[in-house]
């Protein structure tokens, strides 16, 4: 799949490329001119020699591989080459195109919407079979000739220091898996079986197999630190932890061999037994990253594990408090969720006793939040964050609009 730059680089193009090549198809006023539009008077202009024969003669061939030479025999230079070639080849696939989606209706209501809008998997085959046509032309990742050297640098950032032939190959194989998948979800429905499960933990397996067998153990570990669901994934936690590159790559390293160990697609996944290792390997990922970055960058990597800290963190930020506001919340969410816990326990207390101080305890909270968030932020978390709290409102039959600044 090509990434977000290099899609964007090459639909702005388009347009200007199919205008330049018809123009240069269209034989001019003057033999061996370019005619009169602008891109052709520019293309004229930066060809290094004159050009040997009639520059729209170069465009009158039948196989479209043999365009490129022609075009440099005509004098053109190699970006133009490149570009001309593009045009002619996604000419070549237009009707088929217009088919494709032509054949469908445009109903926005479905749930096949984006099937609809994008062709699904009849546009992903016939653009796997253009690209094929664009390296028999133009030779492997034929992209790179339309692109910046800021553009190429951010490939390159992207898949890390890898051939351009390589990245190629990762992206077909990555093509080729991601339509597999694709298969085994639409038949289900949204509804993952076991079946359904064990299939993707295998494509999962092939694919990772696959792209071993074409990179080397260094290429693959610099790919994987860049485009893996775990590096996706540590990213992410890592939002609000600042680390260095060696730090990254040893936290890399752990969440890795905790996904690896824990597939969530493994048949084993939900089971209680295979829930309590899977507890205790977290607390094992957790004290390494503590001895790793440090008591305080740790701790606020194990809880930006969470999604709900995360989303606290956010409001925090929204509301221009101080960030450590948001480790303070979190704190007293413990600390009210242990004291609710052991008013629970104790036996001393009757049943009236027990709902009025863990009322007592919620109202308390709910003060807390608001002075450290203020009303309107108060508000917000308990709607995003605060299921603990409402639940514990519940419990007690308190009225939830009523505990924030009471």
């Amino acid at each position: 799949m090509k990434t977000p730059l290099l899609i964007g680089l090459l639909a702005t193009s388009l347009a200007g490329n199919a205008m330049l090549y018809r123009t240069l198809a269209r034989p001019s006023t003057a033999p061996g001119t370019l005619g009169g539009s602008p891109l052709a008077t520019a293309a004229a202009n930066s060809a290094a020699a004159a050009p040997s024969l009639p520059a729209w003669r170069a465009l009158d061939v039948a196989d479209p591989s043999l365009l490129p030479e022609h075009l440099r025999d005509a004098g053109l230079p190699p970006k133009m080459v490149a570009a001309i070639t593009q045009a002619r080849i996604l000419d070549r696939f237009a009707e088929r195109r217009r088919e494709i989606l032509g054949g469908m209706p445009p109903s926005y209501w479905s749930r096949d919407f984006s099937q609809t809008l994008y062709g699904g998997k009849a546009m992903r085959d016939l653009s796997r079979e253009q690209r094929q046509a664009l390296r028999a032309a133009l030779g492997s990742d034929p992209d790179m000739a339309l692109i910046s050297d800021e553009a190429r640098a951010a490939r390159e950032l992207s898949y890390g220091p890898l051939p351009s032939e390589k990245i190629d190959r990762i992206m077909d194989i990555s093509s080729d898996y991601s339509d597999l998948r694709s298969a085994v979800t639409t038949e289900a429905n949204g509804l993952l079986l076991a079946e359904d499960r064990a299939q993707l933990a295998l494509l999962a397996e092939e694919e990772r197999a696959d792209l071993q067998a074409l990179l080397t153990p260094e290429e693959y570990e610099e790919y994987q630190l860049r485009r893996s669901s775990s590096a996706t994934q540590l990213r992410s936690q890592l939002q609000w932890v600042d680390v260095t590159e060696s730090e990254f790559r040893a936290l890399y390293r752990l969440q890795e061999a905790y996904n690896q160990a824990y597939n969530p697609l493994a048949s084993s996944a939900g089971s209680a037994t295979n829930a309590a290792e899977r507890r205790a390997a977290e607390a094992a990922l957790f004290a390494e990253a503590r001895a790793l970055l440090g008591e305080e960058r740790g701790a606020e990597f194990e809880r930006s594990r969470s999604v709900t800290y995360r989303q606290l963190v956010a409001l925090v930020d929204r509301l221009e408090l101080p960030r450590s506001t948001a480790a303070e919340v979190s704190a007293l969410q413990a600390q009210v969720q242990q004291r609710t816990s052991a008013a629970q326990r104790n036996a001393a207390l009757t049943p009236d006793q027990r709902r009025e101080e863990i009322a007592a305890i919620v109202r308390e909270a709910g003060d807390t939040l608001t002075q450290k968030l203020g009303t309107d932020g108060a508000a917000v978390y308990r709607q995003s964050g605060g299921a603990w709290l409402r639940a514990l409102e519940q419990r007690t039959g308190m009225s939830g609009s009523a505990t924030p600044g009471r």
